[in-house]
């Protein structure tokens, strides 16, 4: 178990490759495609709405396309991915990762619109999880070494 430790550490702050990556959030395309649905509908209803009043432009369906655009961006989930010494999350502008190997202690945002669980390792990378996330994957991601790290530092 030490050895598992040393090695995440000895990285130089990074964490393991990418490719190590063995299981992702199960829900994430069902998420994602009711979020292009919200974006695609929010415009079409607008365009219709413009459309039956007789204001219909091309400047105004662009604004509106670029309105359910932004939509979009704002109600994409981010893919969670957890692996070996790792936990990754992915969205559609960045890409953020802990070692998990290396946590500090777990906090819990304060509540407001969305609760969320905020990992942050010893290398200052910080990253937020929606709860509900790890409760879905509970068992997987305990397997692949996220929750591990909490056992080994117990038993030392």
């Amino acid at each position: 178990m030490a050895q598992r430790s040393r090695r995440a550490t000895t990285r130089r702050g990074r964490c393991p490759p990418v490719a190590a990556l063995t299981t992702h959030n199960r829900y994430w395309a069902r998420e994602l495609r009711g979020a292009t649905g919200c974006g695609v509908l929010f415009v079409a209803a607008l365009l219709l709405l413009d459309w039956a009043v007789g204001d219909f432009t091309a400047l105004r369906a662009c604004l509106w396309t670029g309105l359910g655009a932004l939509l979009f961006a704002v109600l994409a989930p981010a893919r969670i991915s957890a692996g070996p010494d790792v936990c990754e999350s992915r969205g559609l502008f960045r890409t953020r990762q802990v070692c998990t190997a290396c946590l500090v202690p777990v906090q819990v945002s304060p509540p407001g619109i969305s609760q969320r669980l905020v990992l942050r390792d010893l290398h200052g990378r910080r990253l937020e999880i929606d709860p509900r996330v790890l409760v879905a994957q509970l068992w997987r991601i305990d397997r692949y070494g996220l929750l591990f790290t909490q056992h080994e530092q117990a038993t030392v």
